[in-house]
């Protein structure tokens, strides 16, 4: 009996130690996997040059640690850069198993956006704020897309409580301005846009909008107050920064509602110059031909 008890317990042993080998083995190819990972992942982010091999590497990395959630956000961010947002949802998802990321949350929500998910998209961003009260950028996301949802009495709540905290805050008071225009308060609007055309040259690395859409939101809610002059003036420092189509579609419209038709319509011929195959510049001049020979007409 003594003799088996023996035998049994060296068995048993060895059993344990076999066990304790392939954990062992085990835990050193995950450390091995997780090194390897980390370094492919630095190799993707600070020695490939070329966007393909970025990826390729970051795919690599991912294979050999797949609970890395920032090579996942990496990936996903490629993913939206070539409009790929099924895939770009997925690794950001992935990466929320492993990390609890205000920008991942930031991200997911610029991903549902742009799928057209705007209710889960102002979910993620009001959950953004609840897990980081002070985090500005958050809020702006939000009022943004309240805006483009037509929720302005919500947008606007949002922003006051944003200059409650950051008075400083010279976006809010962008978004601020946009919120009155939408509704209707075109001088308020226009004193607030006013504001910030004055203060952005100091404020320019601060802002969360563009100068040249600062000076189109501005002429565009004196177009509404039928400022033709001022609102051409704003449009002509517009297409100063940036050459874009609805920028040069409304200055020609301003010029056609003064009854500068000849000015109207070289002005989309210029735009044309530029964008030649552009479909809203050719209706925009066809339609503006049209009703200057329908008034010829009347007048003979």
């Amino acid at each position: 009996m003594g003799r088996f008890d023996a035998r049994f317990m060296r068995i048993h042993l060895k059993i344990i130690l076999f066990l304790l080998v392939i954990v062992f083995i085990f835990l050193e190819w995950l450390a091995f996997s997780r090194t390897a990972g980390l370094l492919t992942q630095r190799r993707a982010l600070f020695l490939s040059q070329k966007t393909e091999e970025t990826f390729q590497l970051l795919t690599v990395s991912r294979k050999y640690d797949p609970d890395n959630g920032s090579t996942h956000l990496y990936l996903a961010k490629m993913f939206m850069a070539r409009r790929d947002y099924p895939r770009a949802r997925e690794e950001t998802v992935q990466a929320l198993k492993t990390i609890a990321s205000m920008d991942a949350y930031q991200q997911l929500a610029s991903i549902e956006q742009n799928m057209g998910n705007p209710t889960a998209a102002e979910e993620l961003l009001n959950r953004v704020i609840r897990l980081y009260p002070s985090e500005e950028n958050a809020r702006l996301r939000l009022a943004a897309l309240q805006i483009g949802e037509h929720h302005y009495d919500e947008a606007s709540a949002n922003m006051a409580t944003l200059l409650k905290d950051h008075p400083e805050n010279i976006n809010a008071y962008y978004f601020l301005g946009l919120i009155h225009a939408r509704q209707g308060k075109s001088k308020e609007a226009r004193d607030m846009f006013n504001t910030l055309i004055q203060l952005q040259p100091a404020l320019r690395p601060k802002l969360f909008f563009t100068i040249d859409d600062l000076y189109y939101q501005t002429a565009l809610v004196e177009l509404d107050m039928k400022e033709w002059d001022a609102a051409a003036d704003n449009l002509k420092k517009a297409l100063a920064l940036k050459r874009y189509v609805p920028y040069i579609n409304t200055l020609s419209f301003i010029y056609g509602k003064k009854g500068d038709f000849k000015k109207a319509e070289d002005i989309l011929r210029e735009g044309l110059t530029s964008f030649p195959e552009n479909r809203d510049l050719k209706e925009s001049l066809s339609i503006l031909l049209k009703s200057v020979h329908s008034k010829e007409g009347e007048r003979k």
